[in-house]
């Protein structure tokens, strides 16, 4: 290919990234980069397209194509990567690998540690992987960044709740209800009151869900054991 045709096929990649036609401006920016002619900013378009079209994949739900378009534009390895890493990371999420969220979020928080979108992704990966102390840590992090976010309390008593410190998951749960009354969170320290047997606490959450919700499982089976104990 000479020097012209390696332009050419740049100035066609151009005008089909322009038109949002990002597959066919990756077929010419990839003739462009592939030929013995360095083309100025060529890899960067190409990057920037392969992304967009992970983009595009990912918002038809065609999430294991946007895996591919996102590794490549990765492989490519130019300065906003990062963008990359949190798409393919929000397609595996879709997928539920959770040990490669973990790994692609990870990437993401290391370039900006106050991305609260992607601690909240993390904390959803630690959270199905059972990582009890990955999953309090990381929301002890989007703590510190966003000290008003009632999720954040929720996963971060819910780590405590599974690693059996239940006044500490129920004051997480206090903090976390205080911002954003929640049945979930109610029934959660509904039985992490049960399991400090403190009785009359326990039965006006689990009265709550039930109120709210009278099909309930968990508040149910919690409710009775309250009632044998509390009477």
């Amino acid at each position: 290919m000479t020097e012209n045709e390696a332009n050419a096929c740049f100035q066609r990649g151009k005008e089909y990234y322009d038109q949002d036609k990002y597959d066919k401006a990756i077929d010419e920016f990839t003739k462009a980069v592939t030929s013995n002619w360095n083309i100025a900013d060529a890899k960067v378009y190409l990057a920037s397209s392969c992304h967009l079209q992970g983009g595009v994949h990912y918002s038809n739900d065609e999430y294991s194509k946007a895996i591919k378009f996102f590794t490549m534009a990765i492989d490519l390895n130019q300065d906003d990567v990062h963008r990359s890493f949190k798409g393919r990371g929000m397609s595996y999420l879709c997928l539920e690998q959770w040990d490669k969220v973990i790994s692609d979020f990870t990437r993401v928080v290391e370039h900006d540690k106050s991305d609260e979108h992607a601690l909240s992704c993390l904390g959803e990966a630690y959270k199905h992987a059972e990582q009890w102390q990955l999953l309090y840590d990381n929301s002890c992090r989007i703590i510190e960044f966003n000290s008003n976010n009632p999720l954040a309390y929720g996963s971060r008593g819910y780590a405590s709740f599974r690693m059996n410190q239940f006044e500490a998951a129920i004051s997480d749960f206090s903090e976390a209800i205080s911002r954003m009354d929640d049945i979930g969170m109610r029934y959660l320290r509904g039985d992490a009151y049960l399991r400090t047997r403190q009785w009359k606490l326990a039965y006006e959450d689990l009265k709550m869900v039930l109120d709210k919700d009278p099909a309930h499982k968990g508040a149910k089976a919690s409710m009775e054991a309250v009632k044998k104990a509390y009477g």
